[in-house]
This record gives C-alpha cells, structure tokens and sequence, in this order.
C-alpha cells in the first residue's frame, strides 16, 4: 500500500477583510512617510517640483508593487496577494491600472466637482461635511462592495478581474488541493481510471 506522506504546505485562501484593512493602514504610514520627506524637500527644491513628484509617487507606488510584486509592502507583510480571478499568476498591466483607476478616480472626481463648485454655494459650515461625506462616499461604497460576495471583491476587484488571497501555512497532505482564487478549489489527485466495460 502506498503511503502519503504529511507535512507543511501553503495555500492560498480569501484574505480576511480585517486582514485587508490592517495592510492598509500599514501601507498609508509608509505612503505618509514618503510625503513628509518630499514635504521636507521644498526647502532645497521649488514647492511645485516637490508637489509633483508627491502626486507622481502616490500615483505610481501601487502601480509599481502590484504589476511586479503582486501587493504593495503593507500587504506583503501581512501575506496578501493581489491575484487574477481565474488563478494566481502576475497580473497584466491592464488589470492593475484597471484596480487603481476605479479605486481613485471617481471618488478624486467627486472632490474635485465639489471644489469647484463650493464657492458658488456660499460659505454654510454644513457643506463642510457635506463635501468630507461626499469625497468617502465612493471609498465606502467601494469598500462595502466586498461584503456582497463570497470572494470578498471591492468594485475595484470587480472591474479588475482581481481577488485578493492570503498565503497560509497549513498541515495535511503532500499534494494538497491547488485553490482557485475566486472559484472552487481544484484537487490534484489523478483521475480515476475508467469503468471496466462489460
């Protein structure tokens, strides 16, 4: 009788939306700390060229991390990957401008419109709320959208064709069932060797 051997492998499972959120977090303190050094280079260069650079950084780091890291440092660190839905594999360069142009623009957009128009609305301490709700309201909208599905998409995972997975260690088989973001797990067992005809 063959015997299977056990031990230690990883899988890849639905990152945890909790988990999602702390990388987040951890990934705007490192964002934040790149602002305060360009923040602090206005002293030796134009305030302009340094607020360029700002927008170019913030801009382009997710764009960076994700075509050829997969995830950007806090979400490395917490061992989440941003994945195709299909399987993990790289993801292409129209799938990350895909994520961030619908994780940022609209909600850019909307602040933008409000900024443009406040000053036509007169001076009303509510619209000061009235704008910082406005402004969220596409990031909320965004961010519930995950408790919509079983594979935990945002809209900007939606319309990117992503899922974002967490690697996990766990104890079983040497040839565990390959998982499939976004789909069910597929065995790796071999097929079963057809039914003997009568």
């Amino acid at each position: 009788m063959t015997q299977i051997s056990a031990g230690f492998h990883t899988r890849l499972v639905i990152a945890p939306l909790t988990n999602r959120f702390s990388a987040y977090v951890l990934d705007s303190i490192i964002m934040s700390s790149v602002g305060w050094v360009f923040i602090g280079a206005e002293m030796i260069i134009p305030a302009v060229v340094a607020g360029v650079l700002l927008v170019l950084t913030y801009l382009l780091w997710p764009v960076f991390w994700l075509r050829h890291m997969s995830a950007p440092p806090g979400k490395l660190v917490g061992k989440l990957l941003v994945q195709p839905v299909p399987g993990p594999g790289r993801l292409s360069w129209s799938m990350v401008l895909r994520r961030e142009a619908v994780q940022w623009l609209p909600g850019l957009a909307i602040c933008l419109s409000l900024t443009l128009i406040y000053p036509k609305l007169g001076s009303i301490r509510a619209l000061d709320w009235m704008t910082v709700g406005l402004c969220l309201s596409w990031f909320l909208l965004d961010t519930l959208w995950a408790f919509t599905n079983q594979q935990r998409q945002t809209l900007h995972d939606r319309a990117a064709g992503t899922v974002v997975v967490q690697k996990v260690r766990m104890w079983g088989p040497a040839q565990p069932p390959v998982p499939v973001p976004g789909g069910a797990p597929t065995s790796t067992a071999p097929p079963a060797p057809p039914a003997a005809g009568r």
